[in-house]
Formats: structure tokens, C-alpha cells, sequence
């Protein structure tokens, strides 16, 4: 097995371990920031930690919506 398939596979098996957590009934995590601040689910998951960094530093703004209808 080379490197690549190797890596999926460790991802796979993350995602796995990930939704096997259940934690839409524990309202400990309701919040998915905090659930991101625990080392250890950083170190668990790697994987998906560097994608939730990605998707949560996406700062929420409308104004490029505003700007697209606005220069008609």
C-alpha cells in the first residue's frame, strides 16, 4: 500500500472515530468551537482539526453579496 492510500485511509478512519462520538446529544459540544479548543480533540483528529481551522476562520460578512447587487 503506498503512502497516499495510507493517508486516506488514516482520514477514513478519523471521520469514522469522529461521527462514532455522537456529539449531537451532548450538549456539551452544542457549541463546535469549543469542541475545536480541546487539545485532545485536536491531537485525535488531526485532520479534520486543520479543516475546522479552515472553515471557522472564515470571518461571516455580507458585504460582497451587497456589493454584487449594488453595482447593477
Amino acid at each position: 500500500m503506498d503512502k497516499q492510500n495510507q493517508q486516506n485511509e488514516g482520514t477514513y478512519d478519523e471521520v469514522d472515530r469522529y461521527i462514532a462520538l455522537k456529539l449531537g446529544e451532548d450538549e456539551q459540544y452544542s457549541n463546535p468551537l469549543d469542541f475545536w479548543k480541546k487539545k485532545d480533540n485536536q491531537l485525535g483528529f488531526p485532520s479534520l482539526f486543520q479543516l475546522a481551522k479552515r472553515y471557522f476562520a472564515i470571518p461571516c460578512s455580507s458585504s460582497a453579496v451587497e456589493r454584487q447587487f449594488s453595482a447593477a
